[in-house]
């Protein structure tokens, strides 16, 4: 369960954070260093925005768990 829902969560944010420091050295060595924070600063946006959709994906996912199958659970009792 840990891979099929952290995986495709964690791994683009952790590459994102050095391919933002990579593009804005490059912008420094293209000439731009007046952008290369904003590069950082998009990619940390971007990164939060990712982060706040995973977190209302899992928090919409365990309340219609927990509402389908938790109290149907509770409910079931097994004849012996």
């Amino acid at each position: 369960i840990f891979s099929f829902f952290a995986l495709p969560f964690v791994v683009p944010l952790l590459l994102s954070i050095p391919t933002a420091f990579i593009c804005s050295e490059i912008m420094k060595m293209g000439g731009f260093g007046a952008q290369s924070g904003e590069v950082i600063a998009n990619a940390g946006i971007i990164a939060l925005v990712t982060a706040l959709i995973y977190f209302l994906y899992f928090v919409a996912t365990y309340l219609i768990s927990k509402k389908n199958v938790v109290s149907e659970a509770q409910n079931f009792s097994p004849e012996a």
